[in-house]
């Protein structure tokens, strides 16, 4: 869909994509970690936002970054057709991970 929207609070957010076609999803969560995990092939544009503290970890996907900051990664993996959001407020980590299944 065009405008998929995953809030979470005090959880963990565990997320296992099979295919992303011009889509837009955003996970935000508090306190907890999100773990996203797609195919490798994943054509997106990812920006990815932790409070002080966290920390961002991307893995098994080719990405080219756009900005890379302290608390903030914004990456293109493929050629960026669909748009994927994630922060964490508080405490919490985000871990994005290619997969080749």
């Amino acid at each position: 869909g065009k405008r998929n929207v995953i809030r979470g609070m005090s959880g963990p957010i565990s997320l296992d994509i099979t295919e992303v076609n011009n889509a837009q999803l955003r996970i935000t969560n508090r306190f907890e970690d999100v773990e996203l995990t797609m195919p490798e092939n994943t054509s997106a544009s990812l920006s990815l936002t932790v409070d002080e503290g966290g920390k961002i970890e991307v893995s098994g996907l080719n990405v080219k970054p756009e900005l890379i900051e302290q608390n903030r990664m914004n990456l293109i993996a493929g050629k960026g057709t669909s748009v994927i959001t994630s922060s964490v407020r508080g405490s919490g980590n985000i871990y994005v991970r290619g997969s080749n299944d």
